[in-house]
Formats: C-alpha cells, sequence, structure tokens
C-alpha cells in the first residue's frame, strides 16, 4: 500500500524490499536476544551495524551472521532494496 499522495498505485506490481531495523541496548547482556531477533539477523540479506565494538557483534558472528560496518542513510538504504528486490527473479 502506498500513501494516498504518492505517485506510485497501490495496486503497481513493482517489486519490493524490506528495511529492518533493529536496536539493541549496551545494558542487554551480549547474546541474549529475542528469537523473532535472531530470525531476523540470520535471514537477513545484510546485517549493518554503526558501532564496530558493539558487544553483541561476536555472538553475531559466533552464530554465523556477516555483519558489515557502516551506517548508511535511509536512501542508501532503500536503494539497496530496490535493486536487491529487481534481481529477484518473480
Amino acid at each position: 500500500m502506498t500513501a494516498p499522495d504518492s505517485p506510485v498505485p497501490a495496486d503497481a506490481a513493482a517489486p519490493t524490499g524490506r528495511i529492518v531495523l533493529l536496536t539493541t541496548s549496551h545494558r542487554v547482556a551480549p547474546g541474549l536476544l529475542s528469537w523473532p531477533a535472531w530470525q531476523a539477523l540470520r535471514g537477513a540479506d545484510r546485517v549493518l551495524s554503526g558501532d564496530p565494538d558493539h558487544p553483541q557483534l561476536p555472538y553475531l558472528r559466533d552464530a554465523g551472521v556477516e555483519v558489515e560496518p557502516g551506517a548508511p542513510g535511509a536512501r542508501e538504504l532503500v536503494d539497496y532494496c530496490v535493486g536487491r528486490a529487481a534481481a529477484r527473479p518473480s
């Protein structure tokens, strides 16, 4: 569904991507994420972290989650998702 003032009709068959923002706190014990959080991380095409020293990172790596450093802007994230969705076969 699109916003009422969007130039793209809601029923357009354009491919879409998905951005999930998972916020954590340094107060959460390292490795103690909820099951849905672990599922989101393990199923993600790309995982980014703006904090290269975040205490969760060693546990993510141990679980096989590849984490890229960086804090891209919203436009870069949207462009990445649109490009990924367009590249997937229908």
